[in-house]
């Protein structure tokens, strides 16, 4: 949804910086990690972790192209 909200107001790049990480060094990384330190409740630990950590860098990525645009106004 967040991906989402970044298309819709013309931050191509924020949105694919945002999937980039979300599935690429967030999801898989974080799988295989608690996968190995608590094998039956790693994924499942997973999900709430990346969705903070995707979270986290979503509002990062909002406040940036905020305060630039206020500087380009």
């Amino acid at each position: 949804m967040l991906i989402s909200v970044f298309q819709g107001i013309g931050g191509a790049k924020q949105a694919f910086v945002l999937s980039f990480f979300w599935k690429g060094i967030f999801d898989l990384p974080l799988m295989m990690l608690a996968n190995m330190l608590w094998p039956m409740y790693g994924l499942m630990l997973t999900g709430p972790v990346m969705e903070f950590l995707g979270g986290s860098l979503a509002v990062f990525l909002y406040r940036r192209q905020n305060l630039a645009d206020r500087r380009a106004a």
